[in-house]
């Protein structure tokens, strides 16, 4: 009976019991904490690959080129087979399933210490291995901003005088100017509507400009020019016409006509530009004669062509015209007149000039807007002064202007669907209403002022 009593060696037992049930949780600790770093790591493998797959499916790379990304991108980052990464294009789940968007899905199965020994002492081998998964989603999201006035230290770089309204949805105003004065709003009447102004300077507060805007953001940083190694197209002796003569006037699409009734017959000739898989053909015309007039009626390129005509000592309208392409203005003016002007810029992501309706190259100093301007600042943009505002009458403009060296100046209340960006040295509306329908980045995911960003 005594032995039955004697308590020695609890201790001991109820010691091996609590190390047992510990080591038992630090062993699943173990394997948990294991598997947590295993799924950081396939998560991070999987934003890379959604990010390499999100930017070839932004420069125009087909669904096997894109796969290629995105499992090149997972390799690189630590998945050893390539048959774990999946890739959707549009996504299966989420909230995002456009086809602006790709989804990338990593399984990895991952071997267990201890969870599998356990597993298997009660018949459950499904603890060993332990499949961890990561999703992650990119896709092209449109750039907010839609005017940049780039001057780094002009006054009124951006100026709105008289009865001028800047109407802007979905669109922020970035200017560059660091001086004092570098946002001028001036009259009773004057108004920009955006949703915000980003000013490294700040508004001139006294003077004629004597309107603040209180959605202006000041001491801002600057942001660099977007197209700033754009190239311009190649003009040779293939590609280059001229008639000669008085008035040579584009009476249609193919033919270009002077006073004397002499005809030139013009074919755009095809240009490569960039390099595989993302090259692209553009149809490149340009024409040498001084001041080329577009006549009444005339459409230059067809609907959704790449197409670029280049005028290298100035252009004006005779009447209202259609361009399909890019206006590269490479020397000399634009004159619009009072007539319509209708754009449409190619939408081709890979190509050189997408998204631009008008260029004007900063080596062209000779444009000017007539004697209706006059240098609102002080200190004249050193490319000049390109006037756009369509006239007197309605048009429709679908591009970009990209001027990074002129001032943009917009007088008259023309009008017509406005889907555009403008880049320039300055903007200047005097008394214009300057009606952007919408930001040009959210109508076009193919904008080259898009980004693609990871959204899930």
């Amino acid at each position: 009976m005594k032995s039955f009593r004697d308590e020695s060696g609890q201790t001991l037992v109820l010691t091996a019991l609590c190390m047992t049930i510990l080591i038992g949780c630090m062993a699943v600790a173990l394997d948990v904490s294991l598997l947590f770093r295993a799924k950081r790591k396939v998560q991070i493998a999987a934003d890379a690959g959604a990010i390499a797959a999100g930017l070839t499916y932004y420069y125009g790379g087909n669904s096997g080129q894109i796969t290629t990304a995105a499992q090149n991108a997972a390799t690189a980052n630590g998945i050893s087979n390539v048959n774990q990464v999946a890739v959707n294009l549009p996504p299966l789940n989420g909230s995002h399933t456009g086809t602006s968007y790709v989804e990338v899905v990593i399984t990895q199965p991952n071997a267990t210490l201890f969870m599998g020994a356990f597993g298997s002492m009660f018949g459950n081998n499904s603890l060993n291995p332990v499949s961890v998964a990561a999703r992650a989603v990119s896709g092209i999201v449109p750039g907010h901003t839609c005017m940049y006035a780039l001057d780094p230290t002009a006054k009124d770089a951006f100026d709105v005088q008289g009865g001028a309204i800047v109407d802007s949805p979905n669109c922020t105003i970035q200017i560059n100017s660091s001086d004092n004065t570098a946002l001028c709003s001036t009259g009773n009447k004057a108004t920009i509507n955006s949703d915000g102004i980003l000013i490294v300077g700040a508004q001139n507060p006294s003077g004629k400009c004597n309107k603040g805007q209180p959605n202006a953001q000041t001491g801002v940083a600057p942001v660099s020019d977007p197209f700033s190694s754009l190239p311009s197209p190649t003009c040779n002796s293939g590609n280059t016409f001229s008639v000669g003569g008085s008035n040579p006037t584009i009476i249609s699409g193919t033919q270009l006509k002077n006073g004397a009734g002499t005809i030139a017959t013009f074919t755009p000739v095809t240009q490569t530009t960039g390099t595989s898989p993302t090259q692209t053909t553009a149809s490149v015309v340009c024409f040498s004669d001084a001041n080329v007039r577009i006549g009444s009626g005339v459409t230059l390129g067809a609907s959704g062509s790449n197409s670029v005509f280049v005028f290298q000592n100035g252009v004006q309208l005779t009447g209202s015209a259609t361009i399909n392409g890019t206006l590269d203005l490479a020397g000399g003016s634009l004159d619009q007149g009072n007539f319509a002007l209708t754009m449409t810029a190619p939408t081709t992501a890979s190509y050189t000039y997408n998204g631009i309706s008008i260029f004007v190259p900063a080596t062209n100093t000779t444009t000017s807007c007539g004697s209706s301007y006059s240098s609102f600042n002080g200190t004249p943009a050193p490319g000049g002064c390109i006037q756009i505002q369509f006239g007197s009458s309605y048009g429709n403009l679908d591009g970009m202007i990209y001027a990074p060296a002129a001032a943009v100046y917009m007088q008259d209340n023309g009008g017509g669907t406005v889907v555009t960006a403008i880049i320039a040295d300055e903007i200047y509306d005097k008394s214009s209403n300057l009606i952007i329908t919408n930001n040009y980045n959210y109508v076009h995911t193919s904008s080259p002022l898009n980004q693609v960003a990871m959204v899930e």
